[in-house]
């Protein structure tokens, strides 16, 4: 375990958006999501499918007791959109993660999510009903990832986001 290079990061994500196709962008800002997390000495699995091959995880995500309090599995969804997530596609994710029972599911998105965290509109009001069902929602924006310039940083970063996630039954952000 290397650690977080800010550097790397940065240069990673700027590779990013030189590619031409738009898969290709999203597939390298997964690369990203899984560095990071890596580098914090998780253990990562990535683009896992069903067993009928209906449902993808971008990244499965262990730790064993280096980011406590949050959840030693959890689940990454990552959209390089050129807009906000929007609805279904986060209620998607949250299906899969509520089919699983898992307790922490993170969305790393390029520019946020649909809707409003202070009124819960669009997308943020489907935290409140998976948050009732035992999942807490936390989304990670680019600029949060381009932030972070070591493990102590994206800990921090990670653990209140799920803090208020899990405070507010809403969607957690940093």
């Amino acid at each position: 375990m290397t650690g977080i290079d800010a550097a790397e990061v940065s240069r990673q994500l700027i590779d990013g958006h030189a590619l031409v196709v738009a898969d290709a962008r999203g597939k390298a800002f997964e690369r990203v999501a899984e560095y990071m997390f890596t580098s914090l000495g998780c253990t990562v699995r990535t683009n896992l499918t069903s067993p009928l091959h209906s449902e993808q995880i971008d990244l499965a995500v262990v730790h064993v007791g280096l980011l406590a309090p949050l959840p030693n599995f959890f689940l990454v969804e990552c959209k390089y959109w050129e807009k906000p997530v929007d609805s279904a596609a986060v209620g998607y994710f949250i299906n899969i993660c509520l089919s699983r029972n898992i307790t922490l599911a993170i969305i790393v998105s390029r520019i946020g999510i649909t809707g409003n965290a202070a009124n819960a509109s669009a997308a943020h009001s489907l935290a409140y009903g998976a948050s009732a069902r035992g999942l807490h929602l936390v989304v990670l924006t680019e600029a949060d990832l381009s932030a972070v310039s070591s493990n102590e940083e994206m800990t921090l970063l990670l653990t209140r986001a799920w803090m208020q996630a899990v405070a507010t039954g809403g969607v957690g952000t940093p």
